[in-house]
């Protein structure tokens, strides 16, 4: 289950996200709620959430400030202050989106699906294999290993995800790893063949294969930042 943070001083508004995300059955669990910013100091500097949903303007510590203190944890911001330099130095401080008050349900969901990496689909079974592998990208997934996790049988789970978005769940898989790797080779000085370790591949042409199949471009060209001619 996604473990999310709401820190607002506007208990309003965590109200809100929480009806929402119970309404469209998002799969997260609203782990804490608080209402300023020494409180959510606290709680950032101890645990680790998937994702924060945090408000700027609030007593001892503001938004801006938790965010620079906190890099690691993946916000959305939520305020009711349509400023420029808010929603700049938001996104330069690594928030993934910048939602104005009273919060818009459809706008709600797509910074969900944008902060996780993932299509929600608002569908149990769906849902649930899609955060086993995007939990569990780098070990050795199989159909029969998701169903056993699940306790349904493995044709039923494979048609089911097929009939609901259209791919395979090993389809998924490897875009899933995919999008890893791209985000490793862009951001991080690990070599190519131990990103393909990390993204779960113990082959390094399959590796390179999926690489070549999923963005037109080797490994290296992505690294180098070279297109393909």
């Amino acid at each position: 289950m996604i473990r999310c943070f709401i820190i607002d001083d506007e208990k309003a508004v965590s109200g809100v996200i929480q009806y929402f995300i119970a309404q469209e059955n998002i799969p997260i669990q609203v782990a804490e709620v608080v209402y300023d910013g020494k409180r959510g100091k606290e709680i950032l500097d101890t645990d680790q959430p998937h994702l924060v949903f945090i408000d700027i303007q609030m007593p001892f510590f503001n938004g801006l400030e938790l965010m620079e203190r906190f890099p690691q944890h993946k916000y959305i911001v939520v305020t009711a202050f349509d400023f420029f330099q808010y929603a700049h130095k938001s996104l330069q401080l690594g928030a993934v989106d910048y939602l104005l008050k009273p919060i818009q349900k459809d706008k709600l969901l797509e910074a969900i699906q944008r902060a996780l990496g993932y299509k929600l689909y608002r569908d149990e079974i769906t849902d649930h294999i899609v955060q086993i592998l995007q939990r569990d990208f780098a070990q050795r997934l199989t159909l029969q290993a998701i169903a056993d996790r699940l306790g349904y049988h493995p044709a039923y789970i494979a048609r089911h995800f097929k009939k609901i978005t259209g791919l395979t769940i090993m389809e998924q898989l490897t875009k899933i790893r995919m999008n890893e790797a791209k985000r490793r080779l862009q951001n991080g000085e690990d070599t190519i063949q131990s990103i393909a370790e990390q993204c779960g591949y113990r082959s390094e042409s399959g590796f390179y294969r999926d690489f070549k199949k999923e963005f037109s471009l080797t490994p290296s060209m992505m690294r180098s930042g070279q297109e393909i001619e």
